[in-house]
């Protein structure tokens, strides 16, 4: 049994939200980077079933403006 522990907007997957993973989707977004990881949501903090360039602006907000919390499906 494969069990799956992950936290929307942990792009990188190292178990904290912060700039490395708006960096990680960048670079992801934008320069063919590897997906977000453990799982392809982890990069859709706005739960529009995407992650784009929307998921980049929606985590600065949170992070630095205290914008809402990345969503959870």
């Amino acid at each position: 049994v494969v069990v799956w522990i992950y936290t929307f907007g942990d792009a990188n997957g190292n178990g904290i939200v912060n700039v490395s993973d708006v960096t990680y989707l960048i670079n992801y977004i934008f320069a063919g980077g590897p997906a977000p990881v453990p799982l392809f949501i982890t990069g859709d903090v706005n739960c529009d079933r995407e992650t784009n360039v929307a998921d980049v602006v929606y985590l600065i907000n949170w992070i630095y403006l205290g914008g809402p919390e990345p969503c959870l499906y």
